[in-house]
């Protein structure tokens, strides 16, 4: 049985790929045939992501490791020049804290701002203009051949093949008779007679000219948006900016035929939940009675990646704690 690789011919970029979700998601694509740049601020990550992330899917020579500062605009804009067509962005990179906000330091909050929110915002902003120019250009050129192939086939008629016999259909005439209503006067049958049909082509939607290359961005929120918890709260306000910014763009760019969508993990096993002190309590609260991993969260990436339809959707991943 042949290996299927449903992402094949994507480049995927994904921010905060050295370690937890969005290591995850690069590996999940990756094993799915997508290209992947794996962004991360961190320094002499390369070594960890070859080994790591490509023993044993497709060619290990297409993953490029790219270090970055997602809040850097220049940053965004180097990499667009070294990568010019991305297909999907994935922006996982992201920071923690717990702090009570009275407790909570100016340089603090910036940090926390910067990287879940401007790092997410600059992310959309770049790539999803590079998305749009792409996709706009490749439904003209589909659209353009499409009225080409229609006006071929209007410029040149169909005709009987002279190696097909014609049918002959015999009508009678009490087959044929009409009701008086619906008969033609001699001016309307001459009329008939010498005025060619000539078809109209399709009118379809802007839509239809699907060509495999519309852009998807997947942004990683948190529960914590939603979800009041003591100590969360700079984080907690960055998270609900991504998805305000995710029902947003999801309007804005999906008349181009990007679609913008969000994931909204839980308590997930990664490095910033590893040190928490309270997780057998928090596993408590969970109706699933555990927190999730990051391979389920990958789930969720690889299927709003593929699916043409999601659009502005918003995956819960938390295990039933919102409920």
């Amino acid at each position: 049985m042949s290996v299927q690789y449903p992402l094949k011919g994507k480049i995927a970029l994904v921010t905060g790929a050295s370690s937890g979700i969005g290591h995850a998601i690069a590996k999940r694509f990756a094993q799915e045939g997508a290209k992947v740049i794996m962004a991360s601020r961190k320094a002499g990550v390369k070594p960890k992501f070859d080994r790591r992330l490509v023993v044993g899917f497709n060619n290990p020579t297409l993953h490029v490791p790219y270090h970055m500062n997602i809040t850097v605009k220049e940053h965004w804009e180097t990499l667009l020049k070294r990568h010019p067509k991305i297909d999907i962005l994935i922006n996982s990179a992201g920071i923690s804290q717990t702090k009570l906000l009275l407790h909570t330091g100016k340089f603090e909050i910036d940090e926390l701002l910067s990287t879940n929110l401007l790092g997410t915002i600059l992310g959309c902003k770049y790539i999803g203009k590079s998305m749009i120019a792409h996709t706009t250009a490749a439904r003209r050129s589909a659209k353009a051949a499409a009225a080409a192939h229609w006006e071929s086939k209007l410029s040149s008629p169909s005709t009987p093949s002279s190696s097909e016999p014609v049918q002959e259909i015999d009508i009678t005439t009490e087959q044929a008779e009409l009701p008086q209503s619906q008969k033609l006067t001699p001016e309307e049958e001459e009329d008939e007679e010498t005025t060619p049909i000539t078809p109209e082509p399709p009118q379809l939607h802007p839509g239809s000219y699907r060509t495999g290359s519309q852009g998807v961005i997947i942004n990683i929120a948190s529960l914590l948006a939603t979800k009041a918890i003591t100590g969360s709260a700079v984080y907690a306000a960055t998270k609900a900016g991504v998805l305000g910014l995710t029902n947003t763009l999801a309007v804005e760019y999906g008349q181009s035929g990007v679609r913008v969508n969000a994931i909204v993990p839980g308590y997930i096993h990664t490095p910033m939940t590893k040190d928490m002190t309270n997780i057998d309590k928090l596993q408590n609260l969970i109706p699933l009675q555990r927190f999730g991993t990051p391979d389920e969260v990958a789930d969720a990436a690889s299927f709003l990646a593929k699916n043409q339809y999601a659009n502005n959707c918003i995956l819960n991943l938390d295990g039933g704690l919102s409920a």
